[in-house]
């Protein structure tokens, strides 16, 4: 196509096109306010997480803004958690642990450190390990063996047999295995002094 000196060219500005607006900017912070993640809000805004980091280092009062909405949702949650504790006692609790966790830790809470730890054995370190190997193999297995016999001594000492005392006590004869009933010639059981024929 083939314009003249006096003809109007579209204009073109040269890059790539910036998504950068208020709409834009307002879809991102609504999207934070209703507690979705950085991610997923910028799934809603129509940017990727890129583009967001490029935007805060650009605009910075963005960094205010997203805070501020997060700031948000936060305080929403804290006020729903606080709401449902008025019927229950548990909700209420999780408000005190989030909203002061240096007071309301608790018990369960636990702080999990790892770390990796890198050892450099020299050939000799690694020949001196090889040569112990079979007495720690050998300790280890009379341990075992130990344990495992006064294992079988203590079972033995408490293995209880039944013995053939006289109980006279109520509380001992409560222990004591009741007898079979006897039954009549209709294998019903018999009463205390009735006869066999079920007359008395």
């Amino acid at each position: 196509m083939f314009y003249s000196k006096n003809d109007k060219r579209p204009s073109r500005s040269l890059g790539r096109p910036t998504k950068y607006s208020e709409a834009t900017v307002r879809r991102l912070c609504d999207a934070l306010a209703d507690g979705m993640p950085i991610k997923g809000a910028c799934v809603v805004a129509g940017i990727g997480v890129t583009t967001l980091a490029e935007w805060r280092g650009k605009h910075p009062r963005l960094e205010d803004r997203t805070s501020q909405a997060r700031e948000r949702a936060r305080q929403e949650a804290l006020r729903e958690i606080k709401t449902a504790g008025q019927k229950d006692w548990r909700a209420k609790a999780e408000w005190l642990r989030l909203t002061f966790p240096e007071d309301y830790r608790g018990i369960g809470h636990k702080v999990e450190v790892q770390q990796a730890v890198q050892v450099q054995v020299t050939p000799e370190q690694l020949e001196d390990l090889r040569k112990r190997l079979p007495a720690a193999r050998a300790l280890i297995e009379s341990t075992y063996t130990s344990a495992l016999d006064r294992t079988i001594e203590h079972e033995k000492e408490i293995d209880v047999k039944p013995s053939g005392q006289n109980l006279s006590n109520p509380a001992d004869c409560a222990l004591r295995t009741p007898p079979p009933p006897q039954l009549n010639y209709a294998g019903k059981p018999m009463k205390p002094g009735e006869a066999y024929g079920g007359r008395a």
